[in-house]
């Protein structure tokens, strides 16, 4: 369950990203009643990315210098197995709904239209729970994937979707990209060039003055 979903685009930004949110469900929120609450938190700033993980077995706080980042993704899935049987009740709803019409017998049309409305109800559900199933996950990619997923949420009246998450990526990759570009250093470069250019011209001066015969 997502909990704090926040991006700020400015480069002086001390926190860009800062996503944090606890696991749904039952048991989670029975350890929440019990102050052992699941905790997971995912933090960039221009130097690095931070992945808490709170659970009964311990905490992880790996973190991650952003130079050391080789690639950023974003994406969702969706639940196949629930999508899965939306297609086997559709199917079980139209042999079913044919079976009825081609049946001479009304005792068995009647059986027949009620496995059909049957089968249409779960596929309903079946494609429901595909559709809410979505879940979109940020990582950040070293030696290993690393990341967090979530589902799509409301946080302050502001949807959490995919347009959300590749805004978060997008500045993730900025920090990335800024952490391996390499910065010229102040002072070299031009002035010695000019210096060595002004030193060679006097060389072939002094050259063509003493090539001339007397």
């Amino acid at each position: 369950m997502l909990q704090r979903f926040r991006i700020n685009e400015d480069p002086s930004a001390k926190v860009a990203v800062e996503i944090s949110g606890r696991a749904s469900g039952l048991v989670s929120w029975v350890l929440t009643v019990l102050r052992l609450e699941p905790q997971i938190e995912f933090f960039v700033t221009d130097s690095e990315v931070m992945i808490r993980t709170a659970s009964l077995s311990g905490i992880e706080h790996p973190c991650i210098p952003v130079g050391q980042i080789h690639a950023t993704v974003c994406g969702y899935q969706r639940s196949i197995l629930a999508f899965g049987f939306a297609i086997l009740s559709t199917v079980g709803f139209l042999m079913s709904l044919f079976s009825g019409f081609l049946n001479g017998n009304r005792n068995e049309i009647g059986s027949d239209m009620g496995s059909a409305f049957g089968y249409l109800i779960l596929a309903a559900i079946s494609l429901l729970i595909y559709f809410l199933s979505k879940r979109i996950a940020i990582s950040v990619e070293t030696e290993r994937m690393r990341g967090v997923a979530f589902n799509r949420s409301v946080i302050e009246n502001v949807s959490v979707d995919m347009p959300e998450a590749l805004r978060a990526i997008s500045v993730v990759n900025a920090h990335v990209l800024a952490a391996h570009t390499p910065h010229p250093q102040s002072g070299t470069g031009v002035a010695p060039l000019a210096a060595n250019n002004s030193t060679r011209r006097g060389q072939a001066a002094r050259v063509a003055t003493t090539s001339i015969p007397s």
